[in-house]
């Protein structure tokens, strides 16, 4: 589960944001904005946030949501909610003006009976003084049929509680973000999350979906796991995202799961207890399918919480490529320490490894030699001979011999300046060998 690891429910609103692909800043906002106030809603209602769980609110709307959260919300902070509960309140949805309480919206009753209903709560609480008490003007609703759903009005009654009982002693950022995100122009929310849609989507299809969301595991064996668990407890783990068949969500679980080490390796950081962590070695291969801002802080950061970084990649436009920009790859290449280099082709690759690697002074002997006759006297020759030596400058690792290098053999740019020609030990199955010479291996 990529999102169990979390202190504050906006980190995951920023675990999500970053999976969101362009460069309008505004979009992107709006989006963590959504995710963020989705995230605590489930926090307040009591529920763990889940892929699926946050992509079938985006996709249906957050009705049932805020009717969960006000609730629970309402139940442990409101002294008087047995009381308040049994209010009706002016709840207007379309064109329709209802007099509502909890127990209404349990038992379902329709516009007319909301009407009997209220005059006779009248005769056993004062609701007129505590609707006046609560500034909330007292109307008769007209007749007329119920026009929305259940959840709509639900949530209707349970916003306008808030706003009356709540609103002044017992305000809560998180239930005024989820109101406005249920009172918000629904065809203007569409387009601000236009990106949002199709990353939860990828996240949640297919098989995907189960495995990175595990709800109703009650009759499943497996365990549960998060990589908080499994870094804690020094296990191993492997992530197959075959990008080749499938490179959205390849890519989109792959820097989810980053975002989640990125948490991860910051609340190791907080906690920490120097010498008693249990160092965290990760590796990613074809790095550039998942590089993101969360790898980048994990790789600027996450030193300090005892990890330990190996990447590799094709050509460093790759992560040009990937991140959207020349800047955003320096500064991903800028906090490696340690740089192997095989083959490569790639002439920007070559450069970069070139520049990457100092430069030494090269002595070269020049010798010349020359003969010579003199034009008044063709028989008087004479001759010249010379040596001198040349100093001039040269890349230690040169481009050319980069692109010259021998199956396993490569450079090692070592932090401190180090510079190393290395070979890959040949691992030889000696059953294998022995077959081949014709011996027993045993």
């Amino acid at each position: 589960n990529p999102l169990a690891n979390f202190d504050d429910p906006s980190e995951l609103a920023s675990r999500i944001s970053v999976l969101i692909p362009g460069e309008d800043s505004a979009f992107k906002a709006f989006a963590w904005q959504v995710v963020q106030a989705l995230s605590e809603g489930l926090v307040l209602a009591g529920e763990i946030p889940t892929l699926t769980g946050l992509y079938g609110l985006v996709q249906g709307g957050c009705a049932s949501l805020v009717v969960r959260a006000v609730r629970n919300y309402a139940e442990k902070s409101d002294p008087a909610y047995a009381i308040h509960r049994k209010a009706p309140l002016a709840v207007k949805i379309g064109r329709e003006l209802l007099y509502l309480n909890a127990d209404d919206l349990e038992g379902g009753l329709d516009a007319k009976n909301s009407i009997q209903k209220k005059k006779r709560l009248k005769k056993e609480i004062d609701i007129d003084s505590i609707l006046e008490n609560a500034g909330l003007a007292v109307e008769e609703p007209e007749e007329q049929p119920e026009a929305n759903g259940g959840d709509e009005r639900a949530a209707a009654y349970w916003a306008a509680y808030f706003r009356t009982f709540m609103r002044e002693r017992h305000s809560n950022s998180a239930v005024w973000g989820l109101i406005g995100l249920f009172e918000h122009d629904r065809e203007h929310l569409q387009k601000m999350i236009t990106n949002l849609i199709p990353t939860l989507s990828s996240l949640t299809s297919g098989q995907t979906a189960p495995l990175l969301t595990p709800e109703g595991a009650a009759a499943d064996a497996r365990p549960v796991l998060d990589l908080q668990r499994i870094t804690h407890s020094g296990q191993v783990t492997y992530i197959g995202l075959n990008c080749l068949a499938n490179t959205v969500v390849g890519q989109a679980v792959g820097s989810i799961m980053l975002a989640d080490l990125a948490s991860v390796a910051g609340a190791r950081y907080n906690a920490r207890n120097a010498g008693e962590e249990v160092p965290v070695s990760l590796f990613v291969d074809e790095c550039s399918e998942v590089a993101n801002t969360s790898f980048l802080q994990l790789l600027n950061k996450a030193r300090g919480s005892g990890f330990r970084i190996t990447a590799a990649t094709q050509t460093i436009s790759d992560f040009e490529q990937k991140l959207g920009s020349r800047a955003a790859m320096g500064q991903l290449l800028g906090n490696f320490n340690n740089v192997l280099c095989m083959r490569m082709k790639d002439a920007d690759s070559m450069r970069y490894i070139q520049d990457l690697a100092v430069k030494t002074r090269v002595k070269t002997v020049v010798r010349t030699q020359g003969t010579s006759t003199g034009s008044a006297n063709p028989v008087m020759a004479g001759g010249v001979i010379g040596e001198r030596l040349v100093e001039e400058e040269q890349p230690m690792v040169p481009c050319e011999l980069l692109a010259m290098l021998p199956n396993f053999e490569f450079f090692a740019l070592i932090s401190g300046g180090a510079i190393l020609k290395c070979r890959f030990p040949l691992l030889v199955d000696r059953r294998e060998k022995s077959r081949a010479d014709g011996k027993r291996w045993f």
